[in-house]
């Protein structure tokens, strides 16, 4: 996948044509305007982080 021309994302993913895109567009117009993006990172970084730590203790 070449770079999302909107955000810069680059990275494949299964069914999205951009994940970060296609997360933020979900967002109704109220949501939208108190939409945080570093907390979302935060919270992105955390998550993967987790299910990081999920798939290795699953697979030993």
């Amino acid at each position: 996948m070449a770079e999302c021309p909107v955000c810069g994302f680059g990275q494949s993913i299964k069914g999205a044509d951009c994940l970060a895109c296609e997360t933020v567009a979900l967002l109704f117009d109220d949501e939208l305007a108190a939409f945080n993006p570093a907390k979302f990172a935060e919270a992105i970084k955390a998550a993967h982080a987790a299910a990081l730590s999920d798939q290795r203790r699953a697979a030993a």
